[in-house]
């Protein structure tokens, strides 16, 4: 009997998924979200924070698109690793956001869909809201 010589998807899933809480909110590209949206809190499309930085073009924005998304994990694969090696607004504002605001990461290495990052955020801090105090 010959092994076989690819990996599953499902397989892909057990692995990323077991790397991932199920409260999360996850932030990745849509290949993954069969696999992971039943398993975690909230699942969104990693473009999303791409498409709206791009129409204001600023490294400001790609952060402030991130901040919105409201997630604590972000799943890259191999595209989306080769962009952040790419000297540009999308690869180097999502390397720097990473950067800072990634507490640790996970390597999963696939032998059929590549090498994969899976990012832990910083919480975010909840704004403070402002009481008037009343006599």
């Amino acid at each position: 009997m010959r092994e076989q010589s690819t990996a599953t998807y499902a397989g892909l899933c057990e692995r990323l998924a077991a790397a991932i809480p199920r409260d999360s909110h996850v932030l990745a590209l849509s290949p993954y979200w069969f696999c992971l949206a039943p398993r975690v809190d909230a699942y969104r499309s990693l473009l999303v924070p791409f498409l709206i930085a791009r129409t204001r073009l600023t490294p400001e924005s790609l952060d402030d698109a991130f901040e919105a998304a409201d997630a604590n994990i972000v799943v890259l694969d191999r595209p989306m690793l080769g962009l952040m090696a790419k000297p540009d607004l999308m690869g180097t504002g999502l390397h720097t956001y990473l950067a800072r605001h990634s507490t640790r990461h996970i390597v999963v290495e696939d032998r059929s869909y590549g090498r994969f990052e899976i990012h832990y955020l910083l919480p975010r801090v909840p704004a403070v809201e402002t009481v008037e105090a009343r006599p």
